[in-house]
C-alpha cells in the first residue's frame, strides 16, 4: 500500500495537452470500437437480410404454387359444378322419364286385364261354341239318317215309279227335286259344321 501511494505521488501531473489528447484517443478508441460494432452488426444485418430474401423468393415461389393449386382447385370445382348441374339434369329428365314409364306400365296392366278378361270370355266362348258344335252334330248325324230314310224312300219310289202310270212321272220329278235339295243341305251343314271347328 505504501508502494502504490509512492507510485501515485511519483507519476507526474499530465498536461492539458495531454489529457485533451488523451480524451480525443479515447474516444476515437470508443468510436473505433463502436463502428466495429456496427460493422459487424452490419454484415450480421445483411446476413439476415440475404436470409429473409431467401425466405421471400422461397415463400413468393410457394404463394405462387398455392396460386397455381388454387387455380387448379377452382377449375375443378367449376368443372365439378357444372357435372353437378349436368347429373340434376339428367336426373330430372330420367325422373320424367320414369313417371312416363309408370303411366306406360299402368296403361299396360290395365290392357293385359283387358287381355285376360277377353280371354276369359273367350274361353267361355270356345266352350259354349263347341257344345253347340256337338249340338249341331248330333242333330246332323239325325238329319242324316232322315235323309239317308227319305233317300231310301225316294229309290223305292223311284223304282215303283217305273211301273206305275205316266202322270205319276211328276211326282218322281217333285221327288227328285227333294232329294237334290237334302243333298244340298247336307252339305251346307258339313261346310258349317267344318268351318265352326
Amino acid at each position: 500500500m505504501y508502494k502504490s501511494k509512492r507510485k501515485h505521488q511519483e507519476t507526474p501531473e499530465k498536461s492539458a495537452y495531454e489529457l485533451l489528447y488523451d480524451d480525443v484517443k479515447d474516444t476515437i478508441r470508443g468510436k473505433l470500437t463502436e463502428l466495429k460494432e456496427l460493422r459487424a452488426r452490419q454484415v450480421e444485418l445483411e446476413n439476415e437480410n440475404r436470409s429473409f430474401e431467401s425466405k421471400i423468393k422461397q415463400l413468393k415461389n410457394e404463394t405462387e404454387g398455392i396460386d397455381a393449386v388454387i387455380a387448379a382447385i377452382n377449375a375443378e370445382i367449376n368443372i365439378t359444378n357444372n357435372r353437378t348441374t349436368s347429373y340434376n339434369d339428367s336426373i330430372e329428365s330420367l325422373n320424367s322419364k320414369r313417371e312416363n314409364l309408370i303411366g306406360d306400365i299402368n296403361r299396360l296392366k290395365i290392357h293385359i286385364k283387358t287381355i285376360m278378361e277377353d280371354m276369359d270370355n273367350c274361353m267361355t266362348l270356345k266352350t259354349h261354341l263347341l257344345d253347340e258344335v256337338e249340338g249341331i252334330r248330333s242333330e246332323r248325324d239325325i238329319v242324316v239318317k232322315k235323309l239317308r230314310d227319305i233317300e231310301n224312300g225316294v229309290q223305292q219310289i223311284s223304282k215303283q215309279n217305273e211301273g206305275m202310270l205316266p202322270h205319276l212321272q211328276g211326282y218322281h220329278k217333285v221327288l227328285r227335286q227333294l232329294y237334290t235339295v237334302c243333298k244340298e243341305t247336307e252339305n251346307k251343314m258339313d261346310v258349317t259344321i267344318r268351318l265352326l271347328t
